[in-house]
């Protein structure tokens, strides 16, 4: 996970997690109002969450299984310079939420940005572990599947399908209808597409343009979008956004921002509000709780905070 583009590094435009704009609009099932009812214990502002697994400088996007019980996420295992990563699970219980537990996912290899089928079955994650046709002297981070046994996953196996050798893959997220949707960089670090895959019979097809979040790639010249994903309900977009410097051109720390589609189409990004981005540090790697009443994001590399959904929302659409 280089520093070149976004989260994965101390720039708050690391690979992987930079700007991020979250496109929103009537995301769940239930009405906002009628999920405002419900979400009153979740707080209405900017506040930290998951404190007992908090690890500074070393935590990365995380994503919630949909029964809320468990919580995927990857963290820096290596220096801090370095590609050395690994998958975390913790799981909820009465007394609060256990003590990460390394994924055992066959060989010993770098592992990142993992993400949940919508039944739960299948893993799909980035790794650094060599994928077929991949014949450069570093393998790059490619797009692997690992199948649910049990309490534990099966043997990964790479998702060729999807994959190009030598790319940096990563930002891996799946929506409710089961498509999967991914960030693709060139061996160069110069290009980047967002592209979605549709898993259908247990295959993906081919990889197309995310239609949710190319549009924004190129929006601004004043700032750097660097890609971004639909939430669960597919409704909405989150993406990641950084501004340049208007003098070097340089992108500073990333922050998540929300567009929200309407009757007419999606309304321009705007940053997240009630105290979701903070001027000092990465706010990055955001994801919706299963129950939709929350905002969950990590904040410089080293915390998790929380915000209420609806009322996010609420501010936005008035």
């Amino acid at each position: 996970m280089s520093r070149r583009q976004g989260s994965g590094g101390r720039r708050k435009s690391a690979r992987g997690a930079t700007v991020m704009t979250l496109v929103v609009a009537g995301t769940f099932a239930a009405p906002a109002g009628a999920l405002a009812q419900s979400c009153d214990r979740t707080p209405a502002r900017a506040t930290p969450f998951l404190t007992e697994l908090a690890d500074s400088g070393r935590l990365f996007r995380g994503v919630f299984a949909r029964d809320g019980r468990e919580l995927y996420f990857f963290k820096k295992t290596g220096p801090p310079n370095g590609e050395d990563y690994r998958i975390f699970r913790s799981r909820r219980g009465e007394s609060g939420w256990s003590t990460p537990e390394r994924l055992r996912l066959g060989e010993e290899a770098s592992d990142l940005y993992p993400a949940l089928s919508p039944d739960g079955r299948l893993l799909v994650f980035s790794s650094y572990r060599r994928a077929p046709g991949d014949t450069s002297a570093r393998p790059n981070a490619s797009l692997w599947l690992a199948r649910r046994m049990g309490d534990g996953w099966d043997r990964p196996e790479p998702i060729a399908a999807l994959a190009k050798p030598g790319y940096y893959h990563s930002q891996v997220a799946f929506t409710a209808d089961g498509r999967l949707h991914f960030r693709r960089v060139t061996p160069d670090w110069r290009g980047r597409e967002s592209l979605v895959s549709r898993l259908e019979g247990g295959r993906f097809s081919a990889p197309t343009e995310s239609p949710e979040v190319a549009r924004w790639l190129s929006w601004r010249s004043d700032l750097l979008v660097h890609g971004g994903e639909p939430v669960w309900s597919g409704e909405a977009v989150l993406l990641d956004v950084s501004r340049r410097d208007p003098a070097t051109g340089r992108a500073g720390p990333s922050d998540i921002w929300i567009s929200v589609r309407r009757s007419d189409g999606w309304s321009d990004p705007v940053p997240a509000g009630l105290g979701v981005n903070d001027e000092a540090a990465y706010d990055n790697f955001p994801t919706i709780t299963p129950d939709g009443c929350g905002l969950v994001w990590v904040r410089g590399f080293s915390a998790w905070h929380r915000v209420r959904w609806p009322a996010l929302l609420r501010e936005l659409t008035g």
